[in-house]
């Protein structure tokens, strides 16, 4: 279902932990945070075959 969702991007930066684990590392990192801009420049396509993920394709934009 998550994959049918539309466009939200986003950085993953812990996957499968403890909720507690995740959100002491949360905390941590919302202490600093700062909000700003960003420029995309290109996209790039993993395939997860059940193991580690695999890189597929990488396309940069113009």
């Amino acid at each position: 279902p998550q994959d049918r969702a539309g466009w939200r991007p986003h950085v993953t930066v812990q996957n499968k932990v403890e909720p507690a684990v995740a959100k002491a590392l949360q905390a941590e990192l919302e202490r600093d945070f700062l909000a700003r801009r960003v420029e995309i420049v290109g996209l790039a396509t993993w395939w997860y075959r059940g193991g580690p993920w695999e890189a597929l394709s990488r396309h940069m934009f113009a």
